[in-house]
């Protein structure tokens, strides 16, 4: 039995397929059968265009400086021609006197300072240089002379320049000779050996006689302990191996008042002479 009445049918042209469940079009209100229901099968005219519309031009703005073709959504005017600059050229010399000089003032300053320590610098380092050549030199020349025990292992001997302690009439009493010690020996046999080469009379082991010292070029004694090595003094930078040294004598009662110097006056280094 047809129930002619109920349902209807698809109006999609050449379709016209009676549904039971027929489907209405939300565009264009027709009624289709569940295949022709969706828009685009049945091509409906009311669909809206999905089609995205060309965006308008946004406000753009142009860099000023001279070549520059750089465009800018962001406006960035100079502070003092008011024109609009890319990041690129912000610093475009614009500045007036005053600002300019603010800015530069600082910069100059470093500058001149950064001349000026280079200036220091330099010649440090260059004194430094030419003073360890000279030393080095020095000792080379050291080398070639120095007298010393030959039971010293080469790898243990320290050179010096020993000025001997200056005679009654105020002249030397020995020339100043190159010797070399041995550096695990401690200061009094140094001295013993070094008075032994300059043939001094040391009589460093009689009481309350003067002591034979070895003291520095500027006259500062080396160690107050007679049993203080040679490597140790070397270790804490007192003595280089090449230095010129002075051995002078002081009385027990000077070293006992704690003095480190021989010196009565800075001109008496002046009389002590080093080859």
């Amino acid at each position: 039995m047809e129930f002619p009445d109920l349902g209807l049918h698809c109006g999609f042209e050449g379709c016209n397929q009676l549904d039971l469940l027929p489907i209405g079009c939300s565009h264009c209100g027709v009624v289709f059968c569940r295949h022709h229901a969706p828009a685009l099968a049945h091509e409906c005219s009311k669909v809206p265009d999905n089609i995205v519309k060309e965006k308008k031009n946004s406000s753009s703005f142009k860099c000023h400086f001279d070549g520059c073709n750089t465009n800018d959504a962001i406006e960035m005017n100079c502070i003092v021609c008011r024109l609009h600059f890319c990041l690129e050229h912000r610093h475009h010399g614009c500045l007036d006197g005053t600002r300019k000089d603010k800015w530069q003032a600082p910069k100059l300053q470093f500058n001149r300072a950064k001349a000026e320590t280079d200036k220091v610098v330099d010649g440090k380092l260059k004194a430094t240089s030419n003073r360890a050549l000279a030393n080095k030199i020095r000792l080379m020349k050291l080398k070639r002379v120095a007298v010393g025990d030959n039971h010293i292992p080469v790898v243990d001997r320290v050179f010096f320049c020993v000025a001997p302690p200056v005679g009654t009439d105020g002249g030397p009493q020995h020339e100043s000779r190159a010797i070399f010690v041995n550096k695990q020996w401690p200061v009094g046999r140094a001295v013993d050996s070094i008075s032994k080469r300059l043939k001094l009379n040391n009589r460093n082991n009689e009481t309350g006689a003067p002591k034979l010292l070895l003291f520095s070029s500027q006259g500062e004694i080396l160690a107050t302990k007679r049993d203080t090595t040679i490597e140790s003094l070397v270790q804490d930078g007192i003595l280089t191996d090449g230095d010129s040294l002075i051995l002078e004598t002081m009385t027990q009662e000077e070293l006992d008042a704690g003095k480190t110097t021989f010196l009565k006056s800075p001109d008496q280094l002046a009389k002590y002479k080093w080859a």
